[in-house]
């Protein structure tokens, strides 16, 4: 019997920062495309600016203090103390930093290539030699698990920050509330049906199909199947008093992020 699910090790928790100063928390994943590392997160934590939602165009500055962050900071897992001992009961947690600006205050961050309309970005980064690196695309899911409208989805993430007392993440349960495959605005993302919470941003999205599973190529078994189904990236409705509906983007949106993204200059 394992302590943790092995799932919850691959979420990472952040903080964005303005030099010291506090702006806003939120979660993130790591991602490993061509040997590089990649910290992905949504555009709005990154940028510190509104996203675009529908039509609405507001790119104004996200935290009350009207700043926008040039730090994040991310708590990994290592195997090793940063004096080089090794840790004897398995693995600990550790902050690190790493610059989302330049030295002229430009984003190094890739975006999306229709951001900030699609709400993703990554980061690459240099993970120092005593982190364990769980890579969210490495993961063995089961791609056959198909996505349809009433799914289970879990939302693997940080609303309200660590609140377990550890980095670990909460899994926030909801189900899929629109057509997977029918695009909305035009864009590849889908609505879920859950109250969504500050905090949750850059979460990854797990679809799961409970009962008889049919794998292609392999014989037929009763259970439970996990697929990636994308990235979490807030609410159309924030009251917590109407009808919630969170945003996830598809996986497909993800490596369109870390593959063709683009550094652009902030206005």
């Amino acid at each position: 019997m394992t302590l943790v699910t092995d799932l919850s090790l691959y979420a990472v928790y952040i903080r964005l920062l303005f030099g010291e100063t506090f702006l806003s928390r939120a979660s993130a994943f790591l991602w490993r495309f061509n040997g590089r590392a990649f910290l992905v997160s949504n555009w709005h934590n990154f940028s510190g600016r509104k996203p675009i939602v529908g039509a609405k165009d507001d790119l104004s500055p996200r935290s009350d203090t009207g700043g926008i962050p040039d730090t994040v900071e991310c708590v990994f897992y290592r195997d090793r103390l940063s004096g080089g001992q090794p840790v004897g009961a398995g693995q600990i947690f550790y902050p690190d930093r790493f610059p989302l600006t330049d030295d002229a205050g430009q984003p190094l961050y890739k975006e999306h290539p229709f951001a900030p309309r699609v709400d993703i970005a990554a980061l690459p980064i240099e993970l120092h030699s005593h982190v364990i690196p769980y890579f969210l695309n490495e993961y063995p899911f089961d791609e056959n698990v198909d996505l349809y409208a009433s799914q289970d989805v879990f939302i693997v993430g940080f609303p309200f920050g660590p609140i377990t007392g550890t980095p670990l993440p909460i899994w926030k349960r909801g189900s899929i509330a629109s057509e997977p495959r029918m695009p909305i605005d035009g864009l590849n993302k889908v609505f879920v049906d859950t109250a969504g919470r500050r905090g949750m941003s850059g979460s990854f999205v797990i679809a799961q199909h409970n009962g008889l599973f049919h794998p292609q190529g392999k014989p037929s078994f009763i259970g439970v199947a996990k697929r990636l189904f994308g990235i979490y990236s807030g609410r159309v409705h924030p009251s917590a008093t109407e009808a919630q509906l969170g945003i996830v983007w598809h996986r497909e949106e993800i490596d369109k992020t870390v593959q063709r993204g683009k550094t652009h200059p902030q206005s």
